[in-house]
């Protein structure tokens, strides 16, 4: 098979669905660095919970349920795989629901993901604020809010790498 006859296909397959070729296959430098960090963010959230995993759940949670997901999150990432090459369209896990189960599941689908993708931004920006606290508090440096002294406009700081800082919120 020729590459002239695989793209003829492909623009068939695609006014089947209803849409005319047009997505351009090339990445630019910064869409190719977004769509990394994407990935490595998703990667982080993640690993942000094995802490957590192994505080609340001890080491069966990290031992055994933590493989077993694994297994079912590669079951769903075939399951994906095939609907990304039976729709091979822009849109998505969007398109691929509202397609096989209606408008409302594409909806549903829609907002799940985004509600998946704060928490797990949540989760990395939780440890990485963590993360900087402790290494502050090494040198000593400590952030208090006070929230009465900050409405009054005091501001207080003490020492370079020592003491205590108040970090004091713009009065409104």
């Amino acid at each position: 098979m020729s590459a002239t006859e695989s793209v003829g296909k492909d623009e068939q397959k695609l006014a089947e669905l209803g849409y005319k070729q047009e997505l351009n296959r090339g990445w630019s430098s910064f869409s190719n660095f977004a769509i990394s960090f994407s990935i490595i963010c998703i990667l982080a959230g993640c690993f942000t919970t094995y802490g957590q995993a192994l505080k609340n759940g001890g080491p069966i949670a990290i031992s055994i349920a933590w493989p077993l997901i694994c297994i079912l999150i590669l079951a769903v990432a075939v399951a994906m795989s095939e609907l990304a090459s039976a729709y091979p369209t822009a849109g998505g896990i969007y398109y691929w629901a509202s397609r096989l189960g209606g408008p409302g599941w594409g909806w549903f689908t829609g907002w799940f993901n985004l509600i998946g993708l704060v928490a797990v931004v949540a989760s990395v920006v939780y440890v990485s604020a963590t993360f900087l606290i402790n290494l502050l508090g090494l040198y000593e440096v400590h952030f208090i809010f006070n929230f009465v002294k900050a409405a009054a406009g005091t501001n207080v700081t003490t020492g370079a790498f020592g003491g205590t800082w108040m970090v004091t919120l713009p009065s409104l």
